[in-house]
């Protein structure tokens, strides 16, 4: 409704200001018909010339004006509806600041985001009944299976006892998912030094990397000390890893470095696989990267691509009382 009353009121400055000129123009030829010379008669015509320009210039301002100024909520809700997480169907658009006319589009976004919350919270949690409950016949199995050793040839033992252990790990990172994602995760801060905490987890993956001729080389500067939950750093640097082993080729590479101050930054480079990846898809390593970042409120991460090239960033800030 505001938007066809601003256009129904440019529409009429627009045929006014040519009615106007009109008869500006007929009063200003019958009064030239007085002038004696032709001097006065072209000064004249210079004069309603420049007052017609003037007049064009001021309404197109206005106009120019006014269609910015009608545009600017559209702009500004095309900013809210771009910053809205996808996976995180939680957040709303706040109506304040709005024009009345705004008020009802942005109530049926807000519903529409409810109704995504509710399918979203729905799936969560029976995926984590089912992860639950997957989890004590698992142990059981795991149990018997030890039980039962004495019985069984070795290697099939080994087999079976692996797989039910990378089932059971599954099984834990949809409960972690589950429960960082809904915010119900507590956070046991402790101060750290950035470069002996990865190192923890790199020593590790060193190991994996040799058995495919690849390497990890790790740049760091030293006394970084940063304030995190020492288990959860370790998961999201484990992932960061892991992510480079799965989806890169050659070697890898871990950068630790202040970032003014108080931040640090760490990074993990690596060549990836010529693999189309959807974009905006985010696989269960990288939803676990990002919530147990978002449950810190102290970090950000991001990724980028650069030609073959791809790199994790991981942020890490001074705590807030916020955090």
């Amino acid at each position: 409704m505001l938007r066809r009353w601003h256009l129904l009121t440019v529409v009429f400055s627009f045929i006014f200001l040519f009615l106007s000129a009109i008869f500006h123009w007929i009063a200003t030829a019958k009064e030239a018909r007085f002038l004696q010379s032709r001097e006065h008669q072209r000064e004249l015509v210079r004069w309603e010339a420049s007052y017609a320009l003037v007049m064009v210039v001021s309404f197109g301002l206005a106009s120019y004006g006014l269609a910015k100024l009608l545009n600017k909520p559209i702009v500004r809700l095309r900013l809210d509806i771009e910053s809205i997480d996808p996976h995180n169907p939680w957040q709303r658009i706040k109506p304040e600041g709005y024009p009345e006319e705004y008020l009802s589009l942005i109530h049926e976004i807000n519903q529409l985001l409810s109704k995504i919350q509710k399918v979203v919270e729905e799936s969560d949690k029976e995926a984590a009944q089912l992860a639950h409950e997957l989890k004590v016949p698992l142990t059981l199995a795991k149990i018997r299976l030890e039980k039962s050793l004495e019985k069984m040839d070795p290697e099939i033992a080994e087999e079976i006892d692996s797989e039910l252990e990378r089932l059971k790990q599954h099984m834990e990172r949809a409960i972690l998912l589950n429960k960082a994602e809904k915010g119900n995760l507590t956070i046991s801060w402790g101060k750290m030094e950035l470069g002996k905490t990865a190192e923890i987890i790199i020593e590790g993956f060193r190991l994996l990397c040799e058995t495919e001729q690849r390497h990890i080389h790790v740049e760091r500067e030293e006394g970084i000390f940063i304030e995190a939950d020492s288990s959860y750093l370790k998961q999201i640097l484990y992932n960061l890893m892991a992510n480079a082993m799965k989806h890169g080729t050659g070697d890898i590479t871990v950068r630790m470095k202040k970032k003014g101050s108080l931040a640090a930054q760490l990074l993990v480079f690596n060549k990836i696989k010529p693999i189309r990846v959807k974009t905006g898809s985010l696989g269960l390593g990288k939803r676990i990267i990002q919530a147990l970042v978002s449950a810190h409120g102290n970090m950000t991460i991001r990724y980028k691509q650069m030609g073959s090239l791809y790199c994790a960033r991981l942020s890490i800030y001074p705590r807030t009382s916020k955090a």
